[in-house]
């Protein structure tokens, strides 16, 4: 190895110093970029997975809002077939009472013309025996008929009461459970929306603290 002369020596001396500052300054640099690539590494790294965490919360709060919207379709099927259905008993018992009224109707007119047939007979006759039987059997007559009738409206009127109830019940739980679905869908559309401020906020938070202190560190330097 070749020895510095005094000159050189002299010259060496005062060129290591300097050469070893801008050596370590060279290396603090060189260690802040690498720490900074590192940073820059870790926030893609946790931004990748802030996205599939909000990517697997959005597919999961698909497949529920999909549960609930067959389960919504379900139930407003059923609920619309079970009206259908007592609509359709409606009126047939519609029907019935009105072909119940016309043979009742019936029964009617041929109460009176037997009536009339009677009191024909009764003042053809000229015996109070005949005219008494004649009245006996046509109060008696008259007496069931408005029994049997008053009978009938009575169950006539249960059966369309109870029926008319039934209808209005399933109309009244059909509104409810709709209402039901809607808040549940209100609540859970809720729920997603503060679930993205948060993964938002989250995200934003840590961007702005990562960045705002290498910049600080930047320019102190």
């Amino acid at each position: 190895m070749r020895s510095c002369c005094p000159i050189e020596l002299s010259y060496c001396s005062k060129k290591k110093p300097g050469h070893g500052k801008k050596s370590k300054k060279l290396e603090k640099k060189s260690q802040e970029l690498k720490n900074v690539k590192k940073e820059q590494e870790e926030f893609v790294r946790q931004k990748s997975e802030i996205k599939t965490q909000r990517e697997r919360a959005l597919s999961e709060q698909r497949s529920h809002y999909n549960k609930i919207r067959e389960e919504r379709k379900h139930n407003t099927y059923t609920l619309k077939q079970a009206i259908l259905q007592n609509k359709r008993e409606e009126a047939f018992n519609v029907r019935k009472q009105r072909e119940e009224n016309i043979r009742k109707k019936k029964d009617m007119m041929d109460f009176f013309r037997e009536e009339n047939q009677a009191r024909k007979s009764a003042i053809r006759g000229s015996e109070m025996s005949a005219t008494q039987r004649i009245n006996q059997w046509r109060n008696q007559k008259f007496e069931d008929f408005k029994n049997d009738y008053q009978k009938r409206i009575d169950t006539e009127d249960g059966i369309r009461k109870t029926k008319e109830k039934e209808v209005m019940d399933m109309e009244l739980l059909e509104m409810e459970l709709i209402k039901r679905l809607q808040n549940t869908q209100l609540i859970q559309k809720q729920a997603f929306e503060e679930l993205d401020t948060v993964l938002k906020h989250s995200n934003v938070s840590k961007t702005s603290g990562i960045f705002s202190k290498k910049s600080l560190e930047g320019i102190n330097n």
